[in-house]
């Protein structure tokens, strides 16, 4: 299965991973064994991989399980117990997209659960919504909802939408309708949602437009409905947006980063979802442009990751194989590039996520582990990540995976 392919002035990848949830990549350690888990498009499945939290080693965990077509984003649930992985589909009626779940067991291996869900909104037939490539989840901080950015196609003014669904357990169950995320647009474009993420009160969701060069920002309420609040305009087809993650007394959510593929650069904005918040008086959801951004990247950046314990952000730079390194200032939110600005990737990097490791060298400097979905490499690469300075050095040779795969999380 080949990844999916828009011409959008120039031809560009679409690769999404849902990191709103960011608990899945900023356990602390507190056991020497973390899990990760990784999806192929080559033959549509799901692995999970035991991780060392000593040296940063990946073991097999299990046999695949099965997703859908082209699986592209997956999401562990707050709660640790279940899994969903977005699967985009194909254009073929016998392949079409939807969510597939899975029990989480105690060893990280996964269950599949039931068949795939169709996304769809809750309007009986005939007159229900379906969405055309479903590509990013998020999930809200307490686990009651799951976010569908539904991206349709460039052509159609109608497509790119968010669907919304209850969980219980492993169980979905669509709420309201669907929400269109180009409001306020005259492109006669869609708008192409392709990536989520929930700020930290749960109370506001931001997402993606990659054919509006915008991000839609909406207000949830208590049963999961979304009120269309602002748009913003960031660069050209962003493909990923990121929330800052808590560190010690520096709260989560405080910023909002945005990869702009086409433009090469990241976009940040802080985030109005607590008081007194840089100039927050009253939670509204309001994004304001960091000083500064968008900050210059490598070529097609798709992925943003946060290290857990220390002020570091990382870029996937799929076009030139390169992962960017940046400092972080939970201060202003500015990104400042470290004194080893790249590291190369192994074949076009598309997903990459970080966990805390347990192990402290010689000079006293703790290791975190940074991994890598190298799409085209069909391979994982491992970086250990020095918390002191930021700086990734590769361990070892990358691992060999299924062909193609596509998005990656860790816990």
């Amino acid at each position: 299965m080949k990844f999916r392919w828009f011409a959008i002035g120039l031809v560009l990848i679409l690769v999404v991973i849902s990191i709103s949830c960011s608990s899945n990549n900023n356990s602390s350690a507190t056991s020497g064994t973390g899990f990760l888990w990784l999806t192929a498009q080559g033959n549509t499945t799901v692995q999970a991989y035991a991780i060392n939290l000593s040296s940063g080693s990946l073991s097999l965990n299990s046999n695949a399980a099965v997703t859908g077509n082209a699986p592209s984003s997956i999401l562990i649930t707050p709660k640790g117990d279940a899994a969903f992985i977005s699967n985009s589909g194909t254009s073929a009626p016998s392949s079409p997209g939807g969510i597939s779940a899975y029990t989480v067991n105690g060893d990280g291996t996964l269950t599949v659960a039931g068949t795939m869900v169709a996304v769809i909104d809750a309007v009986p037939s005939p007159n229900t919504d379906t969405c055309a490539n479903p590509m990013g989840l998020a999930s809200d901080p307490g686990g009651k909802f799951i976010f569908v950015a539904c991206q349709g196609t460039f052509s159609d003014p109608n497509s790119g939408a968010v669907f919304v669904f209850s969980i219980s357990g492993t169980t979905l169950a669509p709420v309201g309708v669907r929400t269109p995320t180009n409001f306020g647009s005259s492109t006669g474009t869609g708008s192409g949602a392709v990536a989520l993420a929930v700020s930290s009160s749960g109370n506001y969701l931001y997402v993606a437009n990659q054919f509006a060069n915008t991000v839609a920002s909406f207000q949830i309420s208590s049963p999961g409905a979304l009120t269309p609040l602002s748009t913003y305009s960031v660069g050209t087809s962003p493909s990923a947006v990121y929330l800052s993650i808590g560190q010690g007394t520096v709260p989560a959510g405080l910023f909002l980063y945005v990869a702009n593929t086409g433009s090469n650069n990241i976009s940040a904005f802080s985030v109005c979802d607590a008081p007194s918040a840089f100039g927050c008086s009253t939670p509204n959801g309001v994004l304001a442009q960091v000083t500064g951004s968008p900050f210059a990247a490598q070529l097609g950046p798709v992925a943003i990751a946060m290290d857990p314990t220390a002020p570091f952000l990382y870029v996937a730079d799929r076009q030139s194989n390169q992962i960017s390194q940046y400092s972080w200032s939970s201060g202003t939110g500015a990104l400042t590039p470290l004194s080893v600005p790249t590291i190369s990737a192994a074949g076009q990097p598309v997903s990459l996520a970080i966990r805390a490791g347990i192990g402290v060298t010689t000079t006293a400097v703790g290791i975190d582990y940074l991994y890598v979905a190298n799409f085209n490499g069909s391979s994982v690469s491992i970086y250990s990540l020095n918390t002191t300075n930021g700086v990734l050095n590769v361990l070892g040779s990358p691992i060999t995976t299924f062909s193609q795969p596509s998005a990656i999380t860790v816990r």
